[in-house]
């Protein structure tokens, strides 16, 4: 029996449709509300008997400046749209690009679709695949079904977060769950050299451009340790813009603070930038 959920109440949603052609499209946006937030950034993908023919990668000038936190999480800055195309004008754009073809991406029923949906985009019956009830059908067991959980099993090594980079993971991702290739790969990490080889690092923050993942893969990738958390064995903590309210106390991470304490307290752990840890293995 086909599996299907509702999108908008009033669209039936395959989850169990074997295509070859199709749209693989996601968005970027200044917060959460589809009402009164911005769509920055469309990427999408054509792709017909499985290769990609087209495709679409554009900024699009929001009505007010991005916010600190969005930049720090997208990579997206004020510069980049300033002189974009509009919303009316890339949906209209996109509207010609998909013609009638399905549309594909992760969690496009709870965000993409409903945001592009009240920015003016209209769907003319096409279908619609969100690998997000299609994994969690395929891979129950899994954790979650996060894009970065879904890219960490199958062993994807691509860069992380922005609508770019997630719409080409994303079509790695569809193709595996539509042809059954569920199995994980854990892929052995590569090491480039081991100047690290014996330092620990820990990561706070956010960092425009670069995931705190990518950082971690070169952590790795020159011999060096990733732990979640700082102990005493803690050699280096790269700090970042902190965007999380929660997690902030007079400025500072509650990890950073609890670094310096140590530090304090006659602990050679070095706190750090990014740009530092760069040069650490420049």
């Amino acid at each position: 029996m086909q599996k299907s959920i509702i999108f908008n109440d009033m669209q039936s949603v395959s989850t169990d449709n074997v295509i070859y052609d199709y749209i693989i499209f996601d968005i970027e946006t200044t917060g959460l509300n589809k009402q009164n937030d911005d769509v920055i950034q469309l990427f999408a993908l054509k792709i017909i008997n499985d290769k990609v023919v087209d495709k679409i990668n554009t900024f699009i000038k929001p009505k007010t400046n991005i916010p600190e936190k969005i930049t720090y999480l997208t990579g997206i800055k004020n510069e980049d749209v300033y002189n974009a195309p509009s919303i009316d004008e890339t949906i209209n754009k996109f509207s010609l690009f998909i013609e009638g073809l399905p549309l594909i991406g992760h969690n496009i029923i709870n965000f993409d679709l409903p945001f592009l949906s009240e920015k003016g985009l209209v769907l003319n019956g096409n279908n619609i695949i969100d690998t997000v009830p299609l994994s969690t059908i395929k891979l129950p067991n899994l954790k979650n079904h996060r894009l970065p959980t879904l890219k960490k099993y199958f062993g994807i090594d691509n860069l992380s977060h922005n609508a770019l980079n997630d719409c080409e993971t994303n079509l790695i991702i569809y193709k595996k769950l539509r042809d059954n290739e569920l199995e994980q790969i854990k892929n052995s990490p590569i090491v480039f050299d081991d100047r690290l080889a014996g330092l620990r690092f820990t990561i706070t923050g956010q960092f425009i451009e670069t995931s705190r993942d990518d950082i971690i893969k070169s952590i790795t990738e020159h011999g060096g340790r990733y732990t979640r958390s700082i102990s005493g064995k803690t050699n280096y903590l790269i700090v970042g813009k902190q965007i999380d309210e929660r997690s902030i106390t007079k400025d500072h991470s509650k990890t950073e603070l609890r670094a310096q304490e140590m530090i304090d307290n006659g602990s050679p752990l070095e706190i750090i930038n990014l740009e530092e840890y760069k040069q650490l293995i420049s």
